[in-house]
């Protein structure tokens, strides 16, 4: 299972980074794009056309840009690497040596409510509603077993 797990965490860590650095770049281009579209312009290196179709690249970026949210994405990715590597530390360290079915169907409701808790956490920041953190994972009821009981809160 831990196996499983580090590999789509991995995975998060990647897609996560590349979302971020591509938005950035993104952003690089736009003020590479606007600065020469002004150099050019002012000092007239460029005939009217290409100054023109440089002035066009900024918007059409900042469009792609918003539209695919790609900074979104990057930290919906790292929050769900955060909640999985949370799960990993939670069966490292609160089960048993010899754990039960019981424990076995407490972490696996356990891995279905973090990413329940992403998946809300996505669609609210995609909507625009703010960002969302959680409150509380997991408990253990009176009689020692782990229970979900996860509960979202605005982070503002």
């Amino acid at each position: 299972m831990h196996a499983g797990l580090e590999a789509v965490i991995k995975r998060e860590e990647v897609v996560a980074a590349f979302d971020h650095w591509f938005g950035l770049a993104l952003m690089g281009v736009v003020l590479i794009c606007s600065g020469a579209a002004v150099i050019g312009g002012l000092a007239e290196w460029l005939a009217s056309k290409a100054m023109g179709g440089l002035a066009l690249v900024p918007g059409a970026l900042a469009i792609v840009a918003a539209t695919l949210k790609f900074e979104g994405k990057a930290n919906w990715h790292y929050r769900k690497r955060d909640g999985l590597t949370a799960l990993i530390h939670r069966l490292d360290y609160q089960l048993p040596a010899e754990p039960s079915a019981a424990d076995v169907v407490a972490q696996t409701e356990m891995r279905e409510g973090i990413a329940k808790i992403i998946s809300l956490a996505g669609v609210r920041e995609a909507m625009g509603a703010g960002g969302m953190e959680v409150v509380r994972i997991g408990t253990k009821n009176e009689n020692g077993q782990l229970s979900v009981s996860s509960q979202l809160a605005d982070s503002a």
